[in-house]
């Protein structure tokens, strides 16, 4: 992003969010938020910040090479007032990185979930712990981390506790990796489909129970199972967004599942969502054995009564029950 697409104040905030189909109390806690976040500093743009970190690197070196041959004392007060101006716009640097990343996920990914609670801005505690992970935010990848974390609570104030926000600030990527496979696999929101019994062994049974280790996952080892039931015609069904699994059957239908924690959930709401037309099948080769028929279809319409689907395919029963 150039240097001429950061905001210059807090109403560029509004106007970058206008026609996006974000709600007003979005906006205005948009704004709320980045005013809190970067105070006067709304008015200097990115580039600038950068100039003058880079400018106050240089003067330091230049300073330590100028103690070598004079032999200053390294405790010189003009280099230590330099060391403080490198890291605060370094730091404020790193926090208007952190606003722009926030922008680009509200303004490029409107969400139907957002919050209508009346709240022009977030809670001041919250922002005081936010504030000081986003000035460390030194990579991109931390930057749209915590970008795309300030916009869900924007959008939906407590959706990450402090709790959560002092995990993410601590989570390495090892564990990052691992999690973000395991809930490709989210049967739910809070649930995470259970592999099978020939599945649960070796490398994928270490990886579950490390992640339950870590406290994002529980019960790993359970028996938890959702439990859904056919309508009075016996017709059943389990929707992931813009698909569904649709079966006949007279029974309860068991889905065996993993319950993730409430920091798992709130970390789960910055990662990519799941293949809706893989879960379903994957789903479906589970519990296949307690419908009489199912198909894998594409929602096509909606309303109070509930919704059509087209069939995209009929799934057959697996050759092995898992």
């Amino acid at each position: 992003m150039s240097a001429k697409d950061h905001l210059s104040n807090t109403v560029g905030a509004r106007l970058r969010l206008s026609e996006k189909g974000i709600s007003a109390e979005v906006k205005s806690r948009t704004v709320a938020a980045l005013d809190r976040l970067l105070g006067s500093l709304i008015d200097i743009p990115t580039a600038k910040l950068e100039t003058m970190a880079a400018r106050s690197r240089v003067q330091d070196i230049r300073s330590a090479q100028r103690i070598d041959s004079d032999q200053e004392l390294p405790g010189d007060g003009g280099a230590l007032a330099r060391h403080d101006l490198e890291k605060a716009t370094r730091r404020a640097s790193n926090k208007r990185h952190v606003a722009d990343r926030t922008l680009e996920h509200l303004a490029g990914e409107p969400s139907g979930e957002e919050s209508q609670s009346g709240e022009l801005s977030l809670d001041e505690d919250w922002l005081n712990y936010f504030e000081d992970y986003a000035e460390k935010a030194s990579t991109e990848k931390l930057r749209d981390i915590w970008g795309r974390v300030l916009a869900g609570e924007i959008r939906k104030p407590k959706s990450f506790s402090l709790a959560t926000l002092r995990f993410m600030s601590e989570l390495d990527k090892s564990i990052a990796s691992v999690f973000e496979a395991a809930v490709q696999r989210r049967a739910s929101e809070g649930f995470i489909l259970k592999p099978s019994k020939r599945e649960m062994q070796g490398e994928r049974l270490l990886e579950l129970v490390f992640l339950e280790e870590v406290g994002l996952l529980q019960d790993v080892n359970g028996n938890l199972q959702i439990t859904t039931k056919a309508d009075g015609e016996g017709i059943w069904h389990w929707r992931e967004g813009g698909y569904a699994l649709v079966g006949k059957t007279k029974s309860e239908v068991k889905v065996p599942v993993i319950m993730i924690t409430r920091t798992g959930r709130e970390v789960a709401q910055i990662l990519p969502p799941a293949n809706a037309i893989e879960l379903l099948e994957d789903i479906g080769a589970k519990i296949h054995s307690q419908v009489d028929s199912m198909e894998l279809c594409a929602v096509v319409s909606e309303d109070r009564e509930g919704f059509r689907t087209r069939t995209l395919k009929v799934l057959k029963r697996p050759s092995s029950e898992q």
